[in-house]
């Protein structure tokens, strides 16, 4: 789920409200941090109240978007995503085919739970896209949040190992590359937690793969990179809803594509806003089509030399918004 919403022809989005609850997680959507990052790996080092459990998590921010790339957003190393609200979002691996049991896990401190004491947890997903650094992604199963008690482990000489069980987790082959997804419920403390981690806590054994994007099926290669944002714990769920639909003020967007089917030549007008980067991606995530555009609303696609089907565009405005649908090649 992204903070946009499809009326025909019209991009809804929500602007930003930033009154919040009770949340017991510190810097939820990784907003704060102490310098931009400059390329990968960097989360450990960089992110406010948040640390690694085990390798080298990423951070990406849009302080990085005029930069090297690798840590930016949209753009990054793994991919194209905007972030749920806000600026930044993580991204940890939970499957790599030539390391076993290789996993990334991203930690905080929080403030400590009551036993007894019932909690709603939620926090957002989304796959990688296959970027310029990766063609051989795949998704996984068992992406999931676990509470600890006065850990002692971090990314160097005392690394978390998969234990196959979380507190919370979305048990599914998640694969979309698009749409953030949300994953909620409920835990009831046994203990008076005090740190939470995120990733996939099941071992190699115990996680179903799925390949996507360009891999090698004969040697099966496979690396599962997903990315996360905007966490919560807290007893009342309304003390997270800043972080599921944070915008109350509905700016409409005209974004026409037309025709739409075409036999390859597409044609976007924009209304009253400035497009700035035209994006086109097929079905497997490889980009087929991207051009950088200043002060123009009306462009063109060209997609003469690729195959007939279904195609996501992904269209950025001047102004920081962004549209996306499918294009039908006939």
């Amino acid at each position: 789920m992204k903070y946009i919403s499809f009326c025909p022809f019209i991009l809804c989005l929500i602007v930003s409200n930033f009154a919040f609850g009770q949340n017991l997680v510190p810097n939820p959507s990784f907003e704060e941090y102490l310098e931009c990052p400059l390329s990968t790996a960097e989360f450990q080092t960089q992110v406010v109240d948040w640390y690694s459990f085990s390798g080298s998590p990423d951070y990406f921010n849009t302080c990085n978007s005029d930069g090297l790339g690798t840590a930016g957003v949209p753009d990054n190393a793994w991919g194209f995503q905007y972030p749920v609200t806000g600026n930044a979002y993580a991204g940890v691996i939970t499957f790599v085919h030539y390391l076993e049991n290789d996993r990334e896990y991203i930690a905080c401190p929080i403030a400590q739970l009551n036993i007894g004491t019932s909690y709603y947890i939620m926090f957002y997903i989304s796959n990688s896209d296959d970027g310029p650094f990766v063609d051989w992604r795949c998704a996984t199963d068992h992406f999931g949040l676990k509470f600890f008690k006065d850990p002692a482990y971090d990314n160097n000489q005392n690394q978390y190992t998969p234990q196959n069980s979380a507190d919370l987790e979305f048990n599914e082959m998640f694969s979309d590359t698009t749409n953030w997804h949300l994953v909620e419920g409920w835990f009831t403390a046994d203990q008076a937690y005090n740190y939470i981690a995120l990733g996939n806590f099941y071992d190699d054994a115990n996680t179903d793969t799925l390949q996507l994007g360009s891999p090698d099926n004969e040697m099966n290669e496979c690396a599962a990179i997903y990315y996360v944002d905007n966490v919560c714990i807290s007893e009342d769920p309304a003390d997270c809803q800043y972080l599921v639909s944070s915008r109350n003020e509905e700016i409409e967007i005209e974004i026409y594509i037309y025709p739409n089917p075409s036999n390859g030549n597409f044609t976007i007008e924009s209304g009253d806003r400035k497009i700035k980067n035209i994006s086109v991606y097929n079905l497997t995530g490889e980009l087929v089509f991207q051009k950088k555009v200043q002060n123009r609303r009306l462009e063109k696609i060209i997609l003469d030399r690729w195959a007939s089907g279904m195609y996501l565009l992904k269209v950025e405005l001047d102004d920081g918004l962004f549209y996306q649908t499918k294009l039908i090649k006939e």
